[in-house]
């Protein structure tokens, strides 16, 4: 599982999500990462590929509300600041993309459907579109690779037929055996900046024991 959070941006010095990443201790089933708050979106890529992970939940900061927002779709628009004109994320690009790991809401917390338009959306955004792109990817390769003898022989039994598309495939998978980027569950939260800290942290080590039993 990874959970990853945000640094400190513009007027705030401080960002709620930096101060509960840095109490949640990372083990053999919890990776965490902190971002800068830039339209990067290597910088998300890279850090999948280097943790693997088969859950991801972000964590984001937000400057109103009284309540945990938890994020449903991410929309295809960003801009760098609130007087700034929005921009398309990814031109021609589906102007929404939900996530599909739902987390529940409870007293704390309410569904969101908008998550603004800043480096969490586009964080959001990104993330999604890279898990879309690595199930077409998967789905186009398995059709081109059932027709080698060493899968003919392997056809019917469909777990082998998974192990046989890595071992034929003509591009090699960049995040290694074993790992499906196309399986990844990923959801997203907003905080308010002066959100209760250990209330917070307290709602975030429950969903992390939820999702990794």
């Amino acid at each position: 599982m990874l959970i990853f959070g945000f640094k400190p941006y513009h007027n705030y010095h401080s960002n709620i999500t930096k101060k509960i990443i840095s109490q949640l201790k990372e083990n053999d089933i919890l990776k965490k990462e902190l971002f800068e708050v830039k339209f990067n979106e290597k910088m998300f890529k890279d850090a999948i590929v280097r943790h693997k992970p088969s859950i991801i939940i972000g964590l984001g900061q937000c400057s109103t509300g009284k309540k945990i927002r938890i994020e449903r779709k991410a929309i295809n628009e960003k801009r760098e600041n609130v007087n700034g004109v929005p921009k398309p994320i990814l031109k021609g690009g589906p102007k929404t993309s939900p996530v599909n790991l739902k987390i529940p809401s409870d007293n704390h917390s309410w569904i969101s459907y908008y998550a603004w338009d800043y480096v969490c959306n586009f964080a959001m955004y990104q993330i999604i579109r890279y898990i879309k792109e690595k199930n077409i990817k998967k789905s186009l390769s398995s059709r081109g690779t059932f027709g080698c003898k060493r899968n003919r022989k392997i056809s019917r039994h469909r777990e082998l037929q998974k192990q046989a598309i890595l071992l034929c495939s003509r591009t090699p998978c960049p995040e290694g055996q074993g790992f499906n980027v196309r399986d990844i569950k990923f959801g997203f939260i907003h905080i308010p900046y002066n959100y209760n800290e250990k209330r917070f942290l307290s709602y975030v080590k429950k969903l992390i024991k939820r999702y990794t039993k």
